[in-house]
């Protein structure tokens, strides 16, 4: 049962209506129920996936904190490890082990010796790379003294399953998300009619312009060497507002649904197309991983700490283990890099102006606001094409074909094709790429916006008249330009699938 079908509405409506009829002292056992229910729905054996990682990290957290107070601190050290092991060696061996065969036949292979597999049956069960994360980030605040364990095994349970962050986050912390969700809540309709506002806003995302823009993705990606220039450009700045509208579209759901029982999850996006540099976009894109992979792995690799070159070094470690963790394959791998080595290039750059500023002993120069704003669009569009370029090794299969692309992008350039009706013949009709289009221009209105207000709330302060007429608008445009029906797959949300 995904985010996108009627039976999650019925479902959601019900736990709604029957969460806020329940004494408050058991509303959170209602939403354990709920939220088991709900992943069950996907694949029974799923359940024991989670199950383990919730058996393993519950009972590790508390062996860790007692341990740390009784001042043994290698026997917890131990404990941790162990757990950590398990959980994230166990997401590993899901995720690589048929990739990691197949990569040792062909290495066989290059010595001249036959060694072939048969690939195993693995299960992938849906939300483990997040709730895994989830499991690390907990039992580690634990270590580090920054949480107390919960004891109740019920209630921690809740907090790894809690049904509309489990499927592709955010990825919430255990002082952030635990509290809201043991506490009881009132119905509040100003709270229902906010959570219902963000929903909307996620299905047009994702329903009207990311499912829209797949279709012209999916077929130039998937006939990628009969194509060349625009047609690729076109694709990729596509794909870009795809993954974009998809992810965050996903999240806004789930932090609407979650809202409607008066829990806040952790924001994800902060407007990352409007980044100034590559590292300003990690700050704004998927907030939750980055700020899991600042705190969790470069920190403790001594982040910038131990020298400029040893930051530079945790910096391409992080990204590629966001690499890692996003996929399998060589290209997921060179994307993550490549992501960190625009960090690293950026930060020479900084350097390499700062000194040649100094050595030039003016001082500095007092810019009119016209050129600041110059300036910022040139860095805004600058660090857009750099993360576009990206995101092509992000989607093709391979990373040859990733290559392929990018300099197919840059030769038999053909600028006619913008006007002579080719771009209409790539599985969107005219209407409906242009459809997309206006899509994009909306969520760019919808982004400079929130830079000026609180839309929610101030959609809250209208007349019940023209508050609902907003409500039933937005349904309308789900309704009319959405992609659904035959042949649609409602549950491939991309994020879903790492």
């Amino acid at each position: 049962m995904g985010f996108i079908s009627l039976s999650f509405l019925a479902f959601l409506g019900v736990a709604v209506l029957i969460y806020y009829l329940l004494p408050s002292k058991i509303q959170w056992v209602w939403l354990l129920i709920v939220s088991l229910l709900f992943y069950l729905t996907f694949d029974l054996r799923y359940i024991a996936f989670l199950l383990l990682s919730i058996a393993t990290t519950w009972g590790g957290a508390l062996a860790v904190y007692r341990l740390r107070e009784k001042q043994k601190s290698g026997a917890a050290k131990a404990i941790l490890s162990l757990t950590l092991l398990v959980n994230i060696g166990l997401l590993a061996f899901l995720k690589f082990g048929n990739y990691s065969l197949s990569l040792l036949g062909r290495i066989a292979a290059l010595a001249g010796v036959s060694l072939t597999f048969e690939p195993l049956s693995l299960l992938m069960p849906i939300g483990i790379s997040f709730y895994t994360l989830q499991a690390a980030g907990y039992i580690i605040d634990v270590y580090r003294r920054r949480e107390i364990p919960e004891k109740n095994p019920a209630k921690f349970t809740l907090f790894m399953a809690f049904f509309p962050q489990i499927l592709q986050g955010p990825i919430p912390r255990f002082g952030q998300l635990a509290p809201q969700l043991y506490a009881p809540h009132r119905f509040r309709y100003e709270t229902f009619c906010s959570g219902m506002q963000l929903m909307l806003w996620g299905y047009i995302q994702k329903m009207v312009i990311a499912d829209r823009a797949a279709v012209l993705v999916d077929y130039v990606y998937g006939n990628a060497e009969q194509f060349y220039g625009i047609t690729l450009l076109t694709a990729s700045l596509f794909y870009s507002l795809q993954i974009y509208a998809d992810f965050s579209g996903c999240v806004d759901i789930a932090r609407g649904a979650a809202e409607m029982f008066g829990i806040d999850l952790a924001k994800n996006f902060e407007r990352p197309y409007f980044a100034t540099s590559i590292q300003d976009f990690w700050r704004r894109w998927h907030i939750s991983l980055s700020s899991w992979l600042r705190d969790y792995v470069y920190i403790p690799l001594g982040g910038n700490r131990k020298g400029l070159a040893r930051k530079y070094v945790n910096i391409l470690i992080v990204f590629f283990v966001s690499g890692l963790w996003h996929g399998v394959g060589l290209h997921f791998l060179f994307w993550g890099l490549l992501h960190g080595a625009y960090q690293v290039a950026g930060a020479l750059w900084q350097r390499i102006r700062t000194a040649f500023a100094a050595r030039r002993k003016k001082p500095a120069q007092v810019l009119s606001p016209a050129r600041l704003c110059v300036r910022r669009a040139w860095k805004i569009f600058f660090t857009f094409n750099l993360v576009n370029l990206a995101w092509i090794f992000f989607r093709v299969p391979s990373l040859r074909q990733g290559f392929t692309i990018v300099e197919r992008i840059f030769t038999h350039w053909q600028p006619w094709q913008l006007f002579d009706g080719t771009l209409y013949q790539l599985g969107l009709s005219r209407h409906c790429f242009w459809m997309v289009g206006c899509g994009a221009l909306l969520m760019l209105a919808v982004s400079l916006l929130h830079r000026k207000i609180e839309i929610r709330k101030t959609i809250a302060q209208f007349p019940l008249p023209l508050r609902w007429a907003v409500y039933m608008g937005g349904l309308l445009i789900i309704l009319l330009f959405g992609v659904y029906g035959l042949g649609y797959n409602a549950e491939n949300f991309i994020y879903q699938t790492f």
